[in-house]
């Protein structure tokens, strides 16, 4: 709700800014583009920023429509710097449209699961033995070149969620779990200096709070790893016995080869047919 107020605010300032048609109509597709690029923040640093730079950008509006001569030419200069993309106006997507699009589920139920149908007993034509590789910790199967972009989705979305786990972890011990220490020293002055305890001394200390949040995401992520390495021993079995199987099925190839040539040689040899040995015609000895 705040950015959808600050969003219509920038607009009718844009419209109320006393400049020609030509700027005052790239200056609200400025504003449109910049939140459409800014929709999708997830970060609270980031958010943060952008809400700062968006409500400075309304200071200055509101001085250039209340007559102030210098932010006027300030807001016209940014619009000249301003490069061409951003000035244009921004592309109107077909929801309709991309709402029909099929997407196919990013993973299949689990009785149709790798695991739960590998290996194939049998398969049309040549068994394709698959690979066990892994992508940042991540195992995974591979039977032919170019992935899947499904494996690639799926890849890309683990991957993401660990760097954020890890950032998130980083900034605890970096940055919160050394700041609530800095407070918890703080309270214990105040209470040396009142000569009291405070209300709160018998619950949980600033860092202490910070610190089981911190074992519980090292708990995540041995979790994690085990889990991986799990999955990587059961793939790494799938292999196994697709290589047993491709054997198997290569031996007995030559021999079902060889069946198939003695079946063609015997069809060849044929019988003397009845022309090799002409009748006598009629009234003949």
């Amino acid at each position: 709700v705040p950015a959808i107020a600050l969003y219509r605010a920038l607009l009718r300032q844009c419209r109320a800014v006393p400049l020609d048609g030509e700027h005052r109509n790239s200056l609200q597709n400025i504003v449109r583009n910049r939140f459409a690029k800014n929709k999708r923040l997830a970060n609270p640093h980031l958010n943060k920023l952008a809400f700062l730079a968006g409500y400075e950008a309304l200071d200055i509006l509101d001085a250039a429509v209340a007559g102030d001569r210098r932010k006027t030419e300030h807001v016209l200069d940014l619009v000249i710097r301003s490069p061409a993309p951003l000035k244009a106006p921004p592309m109107k997507t077909n929801r309709k449209a991309s709402s029909q699009v099929h997407i196919p589920p990013v993973c299949p139920p689990p009785e149709k699961s790798l695991l739960a149908t590998r290996p194939r007993q049998t398969v049309p034509g040549r068994r394709r033995i698959p690979y066990l590789t892994s992508a940042h910790g991540f195992p995974f199967l591979r039977f032919k070149k170019p992935q899947p972009e499904s494996v690639s989705r799926v890849l890309r979305n683990k991957i993401a969620q660990r760097i954020r786990s890890v950032e998130h972890r980083d900034a605890l011990r970096d940055y919160y779990i050394p700041l609530a220490e800095h407070e918890d020293a703080w309270d214990s002055l105040v209470e040396q200096e009142l000569g009291r305890r405070s209300k709160h001394s018998n619950s949980l200390t600033w860092a202490e709070g910070y610190v089981e949040l911190d074992a519980i995401l090292h708990n995540e992520f041995v979790a994690r790893a085990t889990k991986s390495r799990e999955l990587a021993e059961k793939m790494w079995e799938i292999v196994e016995k697709e290589r047993e199987l491709a054997e198997k099925e290569s031996a007995e190839r030559p021999n079902a080869r060889s069946n198939r040539t003695t079946g063609r040689s015997k069809a060849a040899i044929k019988l003397p047919s009845q022309a090799s040995h002409p009748r006598a015609p009629d009234g003949g000895p």
